[in-house]
């Protein structure tokens, strides 16, 4: 009999809560080095180490005995796989040549697509609350990515009526 399902979920809660501080710090990598390593490099190189420690973890699962392998699941996973790592290399390149709050707010909205996927696929439906969570992620993806650009553009506005009042 495995754990309870409470304690399964605290245990994935307690797990997960290090992912946004590990992608933060990979970010910061990408900015640290972007004049020296270019990000393209960064996200290949990253990926590399990133599924070797997922390869030692795998040898761990599969002697678990309820670990089922099939042709079908390794297909699956490889494809899953494939599409975090080009997402992982899309994201380096996006901080090191753009600004890196929006494309990181960006980036985390695959927890707002997974939702909508799961709607759509699986035929789940939304509380009230999970429709509410949905619609104040997207309002505060839309508030980093779009606060940045108003700044810039009330400053850009403010120094052009300060050049056209000096002449």
């Amino acid at each position: 009999m495995g754990p309870s399902k409470v304690m399964s979920c605290v245990y994935a809660l307690l797990i997960a809560s290090f992912a946004p501080w590990s992608m933060s710090i990979k970010q910061v990598f990408v900015r640290w080095y972007m004049k020296d390593y270019p990000p393209l490099t960064l996200g290949l190189d990253s990926v590399v180490l990133e599924y070797g420690v997922f390869c030692i973890a795998t040898i761990v699962l599969v002697r678990d005995e309820e670990f089922d392998f099939t042709w079908q699941v390794f297909g699956i996973g490889a494809a899953a796989g494939i599409m975090i790592g080009l997402g992982r290399i899309f994201i380096a390149i996006a901080v090191a040549v753009g600004i890196a709050a929006p494309a990181t707010a960006l980036m985390s909205t695959f927890a707002l697509h997974q939702a909508m996927w799961s709607t759509v696929i699986d035929g789940q439906s939304f509380t009230t609350l999970q429709a509410l969570g949905l619609m104040f992620g997207l309002l505060g993806v839309f508030t980093i990515s779009a606060v940045n650009y108003f700044v810039e553009q009330a400053i850009h506005n403010k120094n052009v009526k300060a050049k056209a009042a000096e002449k």
